[in-house]
């Protein structure tokens, strides 16, 4: 009876091993163990860190790129494909799932000064949770590469860069993703692609974060395509919907808020998202009298009709008529609450 097949990880974990010279076993598997710990799904890591390296088809044939590692580490030695790959894992546990002192950690102890700024660092994570949600894995390697390359090409227009690279990514995936609903691997050969040119590009940060957004400009959908789907969106209790209409409204609220003026509506880790902020219908959804509009339930439950307002203003409108509502909102000084004008007295 065969044995099962060796995967990725167990394939460049033996080559390690194998060719490292020098060192014991003991401490390269103790190395691995660290390394592999960075991710949730290491064969996925090790797909993408050949992103950096090789062109996406060699990568995607799982013989193909074994042997062009081999032949990677037997030409320049294991020991500095393993420092790659390390440098590369702990980039990738930043984006994956690195909250704001991991990225401070990380950049404190590689001497980073200008992305070890808190308000640097909060603004990188917080695009990071916007991606997140919308599920886009391919954008984390060209992240990541974007990373390991200011640690060896650091400044301060790097660390911007950086900025830039995630929040321009957030709002791509936005519009084309989670709104237009494409699918992830429109975008796979052109992140594969500026993932290697990252890695190879020295200290030209700023000029890949300018190419990278001109390539997303000629994908980008339009208006015609985004109004429509947008408009589809729909308030349900299943956390994915939740999640991301606190998500647009957190976007809406800051958008002349910086660094601690921002106010977090949008928190991926709590497993309720309705603690501190609760959606709130503007008609609502069990009303003191029945409505005669037609489609009461699709007009009641449609983004329009959505506020994401304090626990305790939501408490405190209850099921009112919309003209009591808004002077329930009104003292209230959220950006957003001044949006739906209709409902003014």
């Amino acid at each position: 009876v065969r044995g099962m097949e060796l995967n990725a990880a167990d394939l460049l974990k033996s080559f390690f091993i194998t060719t490292i010279v020098g060192q014991e076993d003991t401490d390269l598997e103790n190395r691995w163990i660290e390394i592999v710990s960075n991710t949730d799904n290491v064969i996925r890591m090790i797909k993408h860190f050949g992103w950096t390296m090789f062109n996406k088809k060699i990568v995607a044939n799982r013989n193909d790129y074994y042997a062009k590692l081999k032949e990677y580490g037997e030409k320049r030695g294991g020991e500095k494909l393993l420092n790659s790959f390390d440098e590369f894992a702990q980039a990738y546990g930043i984006v994956e799932s690195g909250e704001i002192e991991d990225l401070i950690n990380w950049a404190e102890k590689n001497e980073l000064t200008d992305i070890a700024k808190e308000k640097k660092a909060f603004s990188f994570i917080r695009s990071l949770k916007g991606i997140r949600l919308f599920r886009i894995t391919q954008s984390y390697p060209l992240i990541a590469a974007a990373l390991v390359n200011y640690k060896f090409y650091p400044s301060n227009t790097s660390a911007n860069a950086l900025l830039e690279i995630v929040d321009t990514l957030e709002k791509y995936h936005f519009i084309n993703s989670y709104i237009c609903q494409r699918r992830g691997n429109e975008v796979e050969t052109l992140y594969a692609e500026k993932c290697k040119e990252i890695m190879e590009s020295k200290n030209k940060l700023s000029e890949n974060v300018n190419s990278l957004k001109n390539s997303l400009k000629n994908q980008l959908a339009d208006f015609k395509e985004f109004e429509p789907k947008f408009l589809d969106l729909a308030y349900d209790t299943s956390a994915q919907i939740l999640k991301s209409i606190y998500y647009m409204f957190d976007r809406i609220e800051n958008v002349n808020r910086k660094g601690r003026e921002i106010i977090e509506i949008y928190n991926p880790k709590l497993a309720n998202v309705k603690s501190d902020w609760e959606v709130e219908h503007i008609l609502s959804q069990k009303p003191l009298k029945p409505y005669t509009i037609k489609n009461a339930t699709e007009v009641i439950n449609s983004l329009g009709n959505l506020l994401v307002v304090p626990s305790g203003t939501n408490k405190a409108v209850g099921n009112k008529e919309a003209k009591e509502k808004v002077k329930i909102y009104k003292p209230v000084s959220y950006t957003h609450l001044t949006l739906p004008t209709i409902y003014t007295v």
